[in-house]
């Protein structure tokens, strides 16, 4: 976040939990204005991965001499705050209480002096200020900060100025965890200060059943599950190449049956097929295509060298390979394809799935190691271990996944085909 201070994020929270803050803050004698700096004192520390920080922030003047003469004012001093090991939340808020009073009546020494008494080496650069009421605040220019994070305590907007090429959506977490840790100090203040969590119990329950077991999952062909998405929300998009008009699951699924009419002329069933094509919408069609036609696919990666790329062609026995552009250098005797050929004659009655019969013990693709021991070795992965990996994967409604994986790897097999069986839209660039 550094640099200007040229973009704003901002969330709301619940104002009823403000009131609960301030509450809490009654019935054990500390100030809701502490209440609040702890909860936002934790979030920081989270989220900079440290358990010393320093932060500006508004703080009441309790100096005796300045009450009497001019009334309770707010001044601007920098905030240190260290949890220790074995505090208590409400230990925590009490030293806190301590330590905001000393702070803001020694404001006038200026916040150099009292960071350098405080002996903190935490970085100085942000500011948390709470405004109480409607009237507009003193804005203040001296402070050299990358970021200004305030609370408006009767909207209870939370806003957070920052850089603009620091993400939205990031600084808006940050900004939510803040409510969350709030929520907690009030429910849980016995419990110790540093195990407070950033997580929701939604949000915690939510990834728990992400990562469930799955145990009565039965094992499937994998683009069949694909074919299913298209019979079920044919319309729906399932691609989209960068800024480009999106690909429905019926246009997928129909031109990636005409490619495998073509193929069933050309391999039969157990055929391993290698694809040397550019991420597009038609590398996915032909590895649809392929596995529609019973055969399996391996991904040969355009920067490797030919030598590489002929080891593979003749461990599979491959009697050709897919392309989209030239044939590969140095290799003349296996015949290339390109979807515009197979393409090429083929009709609209072409478009209805072919409805093999496949064991799912079948191979799906093959991944090859990187030959880091000397020699390159192929590890099958069959329908059954494909579609296991799919029907685990979590449902989320509208997903859009995107492919940066180098498609060589297991991992953009998982996108590629978990994301179009769950009905998502798979987003590729190049």
């Amino acid at each position: 976040m550094i640099g200007q201070k040229n973009a704003e994020t901002s969330v709301y929270g619940d104002v009823s939990l403000l009131s609960q803050a301030k509450e809490f803050a009654h019935e054990h004698q500390v100030s809701v204005k502490v209440v609040l700096l702890a909860g936002w004192a934790v979030n920081f520390s989270r989220h900079l991965q440290s358990d010393d920080v320093a932060f500006y922030t508004n703080l009441r003047d309790c100096s005796f001499d300045t009450e009497y003469i001019v009334g309770p004012m707010d001044v601007t001093a920098p905030l240190r705050i260290q949890p220790l090991e074995n505090e208590s939340t409400l230990e925590a808020l009490y030293r806190l209480e301590s330590e905001k009073r000393t702070v803001s009546q020694s404001s006038y020494v200026g916040g150099s002096a009292i960071r350098e008494y405080s002996q903190s080496q935490a970085s100085l650069t942000s500011m948390f200020t709470v405004r109480e009421s409607e009237i507009p605040m003193h804005k203040v220019e001296a402070l050299d900060v990358t970021t200004e994070t305030t609370l408006n305590w009767p909207t209870g907007q939370l806003s957070l100025v920052h850089d603009s090429s620091y993400s939205s959506a990031r600084a808006k977490i940050i900004l939510q965890h803040f409510w969350e840790v709030l929520q907690q100090i009030i429910s849980s203040p016995y419990d110790r200060f540093k195990s407070l969590s950033l997580t929701s119990e939604q949000e915690k329950s939510s990834l728990l059943s992400f990562r469930s077991s799955r145990g009565n999952v039965s094992p499937q062909v994998g683009h069949n599950l694909i074919e299913k998405q298209t019979r079920d929300n044919g319309d729906a998009p399932a691609l989209q190449f960068q800024l480009s008009e999106f690909m429905s699951f019926a246009k997928l699924n129909a031109a990636a049956n005409r490619v495998a009419h073509r193929l069933t002329g050309l391999m039969s069933t157990g055929t391993i097929v290698p694809v040397h094509m550019d991420v597009s919408v038609q590398f996915v069609i032909v590895l649809l295509a392929i596995l529609k036609a019973g055969g399996a696919y391996v991904i040969l990666d355009h920067f490797q060298p030919p030598s590489r790329k002929a080891y593979i062609l003749n461990d599979v026995k491959a009697p050709f390979y897919m392309k989209n552009g030239g044939p590969i250098k140095g290799i003349a005797d296996v015949l290339a394809y390109s979807i515009t050929d197979l393409m090429h004659g083929s009709t609209p009655d072409a478009e209805i799935d072919l409805g093999l019969s496949l064991d799912p013990e079948q191979p799906a693709y093959i991944i090859y190691t990187s030959g880091s021991t000397g020699v390159l070795k192929g590890v099958v992965l069959s329908h059954r271990a494909a579609s296991t990996g799919i029907l685990c994967a979590p449902d989320i409604s509208n997903n859009r996944s995107l492919l940066f994986y180098n498609p060589i790897f297991s991992a953009a097999q998982r996108t590629i085909l978990s994301t179009l069986a769950k009905g998502g839209c798979l987003c590729l660039a190049s």
